[in-house]
């Protein structure tokens, strides 16, 4: 009895460090100790930034169960992908704001990005600015009043990306507001809503565009572990498997 419950205690020790290392990093990139949001302040019904001159108000139009990094696990809405920062009222997008606010957003002025895509509503047409390089390609779903020229909702696509090439941050405009999000684990396909934006009658206006930051590699969030690849996880094994021979030979002399 002695022998056989040894024998047991050993297999299982070895089954759990097997299913440990096999499993060891393989969830996504999470922001780390130094890249602690510095906003948006959810106390305040308006918060405002100055970066490079300019400066930002910023609320909050959070919906209840909306994302938002405030200890989340992780994003799991169905219908807007990433985290939802906060939305900059009573101005327009432009690139430099999405670079500036990332900044702002990770406290950190070398924050940069690999390029910016943008794609304009016209008529109900998803157009993008530049087709030569990465664009936003977006596929409508939802519209304002089932009126087929006001898209408010859909899926958006990095189109002629490089290898890596993903998007980290992106913002949704509408009227005279844009929302900002940010993407961890960065993706090349998503969804997208203007709820979080709103008219001067306080309505859900249309998608004005859509801008998408384009990060190489990984965003500044931690960087996943290595999983062993098969040929060592076997390597692993087979040595585990012996050591629990030898064990055992030593046990039955």
């Amino acid at each position: 009895m002695a022998k056989g419950s040894l024998m047991k205690k050993l297999f299982f020790l070895i089954s759990l460090i097997l299913i440990f290392v096999t499993n060891a990093g393989a969830g996504p990139s999470f922001l780390g100790p130094d890249t602690v949001p510095t906003f948006p302040d959810y106390d305040s019904p308006v918060k405002s930034y100055t970066k490079d001159g300019i400066t930002y108000d910023i609320v909050n139009r959070s919906r209840p169960g909306d994302s938002l990094l405030l200890g989340d696990p992780g994003y799991s809405n169905s219908d807007f992908t990433g985290y939802y920062i906060g939305t900059v009222i009573d101005d327009n997008d432009d690139p430099s704001d999405i670079l500036n606010l990332a900044r702002l957003f990770f406290n950190d002025n070398d924050f940069v990005f690999s390029g910016t895509a943008k794609t304009e509503v016209d008529n109900g047409l998803a157009v993008p600015e530049n087709m030569s390089d990465p664009y936003i390609s977006i596929i409508f779903d939802a519209w304002k009043d089932n009126n087929q020229l006001e898209p408010i909702g859909g899926s958006w696509t990095l189109v002629n990306a490089e290898v890596n090439q993903e998007i980290s941050f992106y913002t949704v405009k509408g009227a005279d507001e844009y929302a900002l999000y940010f993407v961890d684990p960065v993706a090349i396909t998503g969804s997208f809503i203007t709820d979080h934006v709103l008219t001067k009658n306080g309505n859900i206006p249309a998608l004005s565009h859509f801008t998408g930051a384009i990060t190489i590699g990984e965003t500044t969030g931690e960087p996943p572990h290595v999983i062993p690849e098969p040929g060592t996880m076997m390597l692993l094994g087979l040595g585990l498997l012996g050591f629990a021979g030898v064990v055992r030979r030593k046990i039955n002399a």
